[in-house]
């Protein structure tokens, strides 16, 4: 007997329904053995989404609340609610994860991991930083550098703080902080070890000490070394703006014109664990009134304060005999 076309197209639909009906089974829908992988329950932070305990069928892919595969969940149901933040008011700062509160953003220190991942880099400062203090660790690893650039064009910034953890410091650091009145430093140039650039320019662009005066922001006032073991030759040669230099108790000598030309200066004290003082150290400093010279100072080299006309007192209780 011969088929019509209804015919023919039911049985087109039932080898198309057995054909479906085969595909699904030959891609487990109907006989799958899950292969389950558990996944530990993890809390929930301020900066981490946890979960509640799950097992993941590595061939399917499907999620499921129990070890035996019978309730299957979605990725949304494993999750939990994230913390909020705690910020301290102070600060802007969360007490748990660091991170700053959006207003907090606009002044805070980025940081990055240094190459041998002991230490940290401040790398960027936010721009409406204005007194900035950085701190000596992070997240219990110093904080032992400064990266190139990290505090370039900060116009807002008056005052920076850098610890003594801090052994080295990138080219251009502070350029065109042009408010910048007061800086506390570890130590004068590029590293505290002494290697690459030894002058104080050198924060702020300068490619030798020669160029000190163009360099250096005319509204800088005071800088306070705390320590390195040396203020090197023309360290600050030239910085006829600066009022006040303190001069930490680690360093042992003040190179040749160090402070020459620092007409600005009214006064200086010279820490006892100086040796020597250099030639012309204080060269035509012709603001100085005041210095007081450490005990343990024996040598000062020629012309130390030649043309400082208006030098009047000088206090020195050690011996150059």
């Amino acid at each position: 007997m011969k088929r019509g076309k209804s015919g023919i197209a039911i049985a087109v639909v039932l080898i198309a329904v057995m054909l479906l009906t085969f595909t699904l089974a030959a891609c487990g829908e109907t006989s799958h053995k899950h292969s389950l992988n558990y996944v530990y329950a993890e809390e929930s932070t301020c900066t981490l989404q946890g979960n509640i305990e799950y097992w993941e069928c590595t061939s399917c892919g499907k999620y499921f609340k129990d070890a035996d595969a019978t309730i299957e969940a979605t990725w949304e149901e494993l999750l939990l609610p994230m913390l909020e933040h705690d910020y301290d008011p102070a600060t802007h700062r969360c007490k748990n994860c660091g991170s700053y509160d959006n207003e907090g953003a606009q002044t805070a220190l980025s940081y990055e991991l240094n190459e041998q991942k002991d230490g940290y880099i401040v790398s960027s400062c936010g721009s409406s930083a204005t007194s900035v203090e950085i701190p000596d660790e992070i997240n219990g690893l110093p904080v032992v550098g400064i990266k190139e650039n990290a505090f370039q064009n900060r116009s807002n910034l008056t005052s920076i703080t850098i610890p003594d953890s801090v052994i080295s410091i990138g080219s251009y650091a502070f350029s065109g902080c042009s408010g910048l009145t007061s800086v506390t430093i570890p130590f004068v140039g590029e590293k505290a070890d002494g290697t690459g650039a030894t002058h104080f320019s050198y924060l702020f662009g300068a490619t030798d000490n020669s160029l000190n005066g163009y360099y250096i922001p005319a509204s800088l006032k005071e800088v306070i070394v705390t320590g390195g073991t040396s203020i090197s030759d023309e360290a600050f040669s030239g910085c006829d703006g600066l009022t006040s230099v303190t001069i930490g108790n680690g360093v042992t000598s003040i190179g040749y014109e160090a402070f020459s030309g620092c007409s600005g200066l009214t006064s200086i004290v010279i820490p006892d664990s100086v040796i020597s003082i250099g030639d012309s150290a204080f060269y035509w400093c012709s603001g100085l009134t005041s210095v007081t010279i450490g005990n343990g100072v024996t040598s000062i080299g020629d012309t130390a304060f030649n043309w400082c006309s208006g030098l009047t007192d000088v206090y020195y209780q050690g011996d150059l005999s």
